[in-house]
């Protein structure tokens, strides 16, 4: 899963499937890996969160 943030106040998420799992990508017909949105908990967002004001920036990306 993969965690973006804009700010401390909101942050999304996206998953894929592995391609650890049979050493392929899932893509779209334009070539594109396919990535399925996630709902984060009240808790992942409060670590969104704390990681964008622990860095002082207002874009993060991470894996979760």
């Amino acid at each position: 899963m993969q965690v973006y943030t804009v700010g401390p106040d909101y942050a999304h998420a996206e998953a894929r499937k592995s391609p650890a799992l049979d050493g392929k990508v899932e893509r779209n017909k334009d070539g594109k890996e396919i990535r399925y949105p996630v709902l984060l908990s009240a808790k992942e967002k409060l670590i969104a969160r704390t990681v964008c004001l622990a860095f002082k920036v207002l874009d993060v990306y991470f894996s979760a």
